[in-house]
């Protein structure tokens, strides 16, 4: 086991508190590197996940509906691991637990490629990372991905419909509010979304809802090398490229 010691960025945690939703729920505390400032680098994933969500869809709705008034304790309590965005990384840089399935690693080191520094765990600290939405997605099974059809899928049984869309609506709100606060206040470089799902969502409710947009990049998920490593629909590189590239020529500006 590594003797490394998490020291992540701190310096902006008093502001990033001050965000509505990272405030109400503070395990939603974006990661930031220890050198995250040298370069700027944001990851952008696309959700939380209560995997194997052991809730009923009653207590689904319930856990949702409290969430947007600050109450969080049930998701807490049952899947905290899952949740806690600094607790992730600092299990992935303390090796003390498998991180097979999560977003970061692949990502960092094509951040760490493009910046021509030896590939290892601590390269994470070049970034900062969020998911785009805050409300964790109670997953069941393979059935992972947060999107307008499985969020309905495991509330329909306890709500209607248009109860559904209430919560979808304040979902996404939240999602596009969090995000764009974190980037003023992160002010990165580059702002890369590694969910092509999370990044049409931003720039749809974005319009929506008439908020600022952020310029970012649109990528494929990093949690799996098959699809990272995979050419992107109408370009010529994949993911991984694209970081890379992007990053050298930040670096070298």
């Amino acid at each position: 086991m590594s003797n490394y010691y998490f020291a992540p960025n701190t310096s902006y945690d008093d502001k990033l508190k001050q965000v509505e939703c990272i405030g109400q729920h503070e395990f939603l505390l974006p990661f930031v590197g220890r050198d995250y400032d040298e370069y700027r680098v944001l990851q952008i994933a696309e959700s939380r996940y209560l995997y194997d969500c052991r809730f009923t869809p009653q207590e689904i709705a319930e856990v949702y509906t409290s969430w947007f008034e600050g109450e969080h304790k049930k998701i807490s309590e049952l899947h905290h691991d899952n949740v806690d965005t600094r607790s992730m990384f600092e299990r992935y840089l303390s090796h003390t637990e498998n991180y097979k399935g999560w977003a970061f690693p692949n990502f960092a080191a094509a951040v760490a490629k493009g910046l021509g520094v030896n590939k290892s765990r601590e390269n994470v600290n070049y970034c900062a990372f969020m998911n785009f939405y805050q409300l964790p997605f109670a997953a069941h099974g393979k059935d992972n991905g947060m999107n307008y059809a499985n969020f309905k899928r495991v509330l329909m049984p306890a709500l209607e419909v248009k109860a559904v869309d209430e919560l979808w609506n304040k979902c996404c709100r939240e999602a596009v509010e969090t995000v764009n606060a974190v980037v003023e206040i992160l002010q990165p470089n580059l702002i890369f979304f590694t969910s092509i799902h999370a990044y049409n969502q931003y720039r749809y409710y974005t319009e929506e809802f008439g908020l600022k947009r952020y310029d970012s990049i649109r990528l494929y998920h990093s949690s799996d090398s098959r699809v990272w490593n995979r050419t992107i629909a109408g370009q010529s590189n994949s993911s991984a490229q694209i970081v890379e590239e992007r990053v050298k020529a930040l670096k070298n500006k």
